[in-house]
């Protein structure tokens, strides 16, 4: 899809719809009932270059090895789940979407978008790893979020500006 372009998918629901619009490099979500409209979540930026995405996640992989090498030292987060190179992905997303500044606001992000994938969690959520404390990556949330965002902000990552303006001097 490129500029402009808008793709709509109608539902077998009387009237319902959703829609992506492309502006840019970035696509909103939106799902009608008749007259109705509601936007899903924010612009979501679109990597438009594989080089791009690929650079911005080894800065991300390497800034975390160096703020907290035991994390980045295990082969997987959690026994037997994924590796932090599976997860970066997604940890990039939560970062760019969350304007929040505390740990607790990407809580429930990393557990419906990281943990859910994971082999250990449970169709209700629950993880015997995270509640046992085996889980590399969920006692270390506050840092790796001021990882991945000083990592986002430093290479001037758009996606990341949208939702968190910086003080202009």
């Amino acid at each position: 899809m490129a500029s402009g372009d808008n793709a709509d998918c109608r539902l077998p629901i009387a009237d319902c719809r959703i829609t992506i619009k492309v502006a840019n490099t970035a696509a909103i979500i939106l799902f009608s009932i008749g007259n109705r409209q509601l936007a899903i979540g924010n612009a979501y930026m679109i990597d438009p270059d594989p080089t791009i995405a690929s650079n911005l996640r080894q800065t991300v992989l390497r800034n975390l090895a160096a703020a907290i090498p035991d994390l980045v030292a295990q082969p997987t987060v959690s026994p037997d789940g994924m590796a932090l190179a599976q997860v970066v992905d997604e940890l990039i997303r939560i970062a760019r979407r969350t304007a929040a500044t505390r740990a607790n606001a990407y809580t429930v992000q990393v557990i419906d978008g990281v943990c859910s994938l994971c082999a250990n969690a449970m169709f209700s959520g629950h993880c015997r790893m995270r509640q046992g404390g085996q889980c590399q990556l969920y006692p270390n949330l506050a840092k790796v979020f001021e990882v991945v965002n000083q990592s986002l902000l430093a290479c001037g990552d758009p996606a990341f500006l949208a939702n968190h303006p910086q003080p202009t001097s």
